[in-house]
């Protein structure tokens, strides 16, 4: 098809326009404030020479090929970390593009990770191949390589590689390893060490004398010590346990070698302490014991207090160290029982106590009751409850087998022995009558009979109590007897007899 000549004019003017531009930069035109865009076959822009949309000029590369993947890489364990090789190949032998940048050395745990920013562990740079090193955990890892382009275009990852970090052998750290060529003085400050060992050092937070500082292995003593300000152990870690010191130098010490980790608790000078322990009696039971520090009491120089909590009891007592017998106190307490007492295992005094079982307390010893001066209440109380029906009181006379007083819940008291009252006093007195049918009288005097109106009572011991008339009919009888003048002190007793035969008269006064 013919063209017009319309056409063929303005071709002809772009082809004579675009050779003027190549001569002048040919020529070394220079371009102002702008950029040449370098477009391929297709008008893709690939190139911007110049004035960059960020306000920077430059070369920009845009729009680039995909890069090709590279080999895989050849990963391999390390001290706490993997070495990455790549050996400056591509996949199917492809060869590098010019625009081609770096390889990117991604890791992650599993092997269908995605490549991403935070996957990305380090870069090799140059096309000939590299190694780097990647620090890691000791567990498994996966590294995969892709390519990236100055486009910023990226390739295809390669198949994960596995790989584990190694620990530490006896080969990597022996005597003379690790030198002063090595590491030089200050080399580590503010820096981490993994994976090592450090054997046979001292290791210390400052020097001595620079204030409170943490010192490892000071003295080939395998102890790490803790100091405070003033240069003082104030704490020390060791295979013997844990001691602490506090300011006025008392002194902690826990001691974890027994089945159970001990606890003493000492003055500064540890001439006297207390411990905390655990005792397996039986074995498999727990059982918690606190002890004083040994002191003179009782005529012996290892007298102890002792609390123990035991498997279902508790124990407070007072103890030989040396026989853990019992002197003085002693408070025990069980499922059953609450016992509270004074023991003596030598037997040089006697023991009393007083027991708690359900429903029921006993004491045994002697029982001294003594209210607090001034009190108006009841010294001893003995109280029925609603529906009871023992008796309110007994006295039991355990060598004679029997009851010697009980008082029933109606008030009725049997005495099963000799009945002695204040209130009650009691005697007998002999008077002679001064002549046959004449009152004679007696007074008696020097009694304390309780109370504030008194009673006298009088009998005479005698087998005629009554006139009448013995052998040979001489009237014997007693024709009265009787008690005048009753008071708290004594009272006047009379008898008139039909002779003057000697009378005993038996009395009783009783106050109310």
């Amino acid at each position: 098809m013919s063209r017009s000549i319309p056409h063929e004019i303005q071709a002809l003017k772009r082809q004579v326009d675009q050779i003027k531009k190549g001569q002048r930069i040919a020529h070394g035109a220079s371009i102002e404030n702008a950029a040449v865009e370098v477009r391929d076959d297709t008008g893709s822009l690939r190139t911007i020479v110049g004035l960059q949309a960020d306000g920077t000029s430059g070369v920009n590369v845009v729009n680039g090929p995909t890069p090709p993947a590279p080999s895989l890489p050849v990963v391999e364990s390390a001290l706490a970390a993997l070495t990455v090789t790549w050996d400056g190949t591509f996949a199917d032998a492809q060869v590098a593009p010019l625009d081609w940048r770096r390889v990117e050395v991604h890791v992650g745990p599993t092997a269908d990770y995605v490549p991403e920013q935070g996957t990305l562990r380090d870069t090799i740079e140059t096309a000939q191949g590299g190694t780097v090193t990647v620090p890691l955990p000791y567990t498994e890892w996966h590294v995969k390589l892709r390519s990236r382009s100055a486009s910023g275009a990226v390739s295809a990852a390669t198949p994960a590689v596995a790989g584990t970090p190694r620990k530490a052998e006896a080969a990597d750290i022996t005597a003379g390893a690790i030198t002063a060529d090595a590491i030089a003085v200050d080399a580590l400050t503010g820096k981490t060490i993994t994976g090592g060992s450090i054997t046979g050092a001292l290791i210390q937070t400052a020097a001595p004398g620079a204030g409170a500082r943490i010192t490892m292995n000071e003295g080939d003593t395998n102890k790490i010590l803790v100091y405070d300000s003033a240069g003082t152990a104030v704490g020390e870690l060791s295979d013997i346990g844990l001691a602490l010191r506090g300011s006025s130098g008392a002194i902690l010490q826990l001691d974890p070698d027994a089945t159970y980790p001990a606890l003493k608790l000492s003055n500064a000078a540890r001439t006297e302490f207390a411990f905390i322990n655990v005792v397996e009696d039986p074995s498999g039971s727990v059982n918690l014991m606190l002890n004083t520090s040994p002191y003179t009491a009782s005529g012996n120089t290892d007298m102890r207090w002792r609390q123990y909590m035991g498997n279902d009891f508790a124990v407070i007592e007072r103890f030989r160290d040396s026989t853990s017998g019992v002197i003085g106190g002693r408070l025990d307490l069980r499922a059953a029982v609450a016992a509270l007492g004074y023991y003596d295992y030598t037997g040089a005094t006697t023991f009393a106590d007083f027991a708690l079982t359900p429903n029921l307390g006993k004491v045994r010893g002697r029982l001294n009751v003594k209210p607090n001066a001034g009190d108006a209440n009841t010294v001893v109380l003995v109280e029925s409850a609603a529906g009871h029906t023992g008796y309110l009181m007994r006295l039991y006379n355990t060598d004679a087998g029997t009851y010697r007083l009980t008082v029933d819940l109606a008030g009725n008291t049997t005495v099963g022995g000799v009945l002695k009252a204040g209130n009650i006093a009691t005697g007998s007195v002999s008077i002679t009558p001064s002549a046959a049918n004449t009152p004679t009288s007696f007074t008696l005097s020097g009694l304390n009979v309780a109370g504030t109106t008194f009673h006298g009572f009088v009998t005479a011991n005698t087998t005629v109590p009554a006139p009448s008339t013995g052998s040979g009919g001489t009237p014997n009888g007693v024709n009265s007897v009787s008690i005048s003048s009753v008071s708290g002190s004594g009272a006047t007793i009379w008898v008139n007899r039909q002779n003057t035969t000697n009378t005993t008269v038996n009395w009783m006064i009783v106050g109310s």
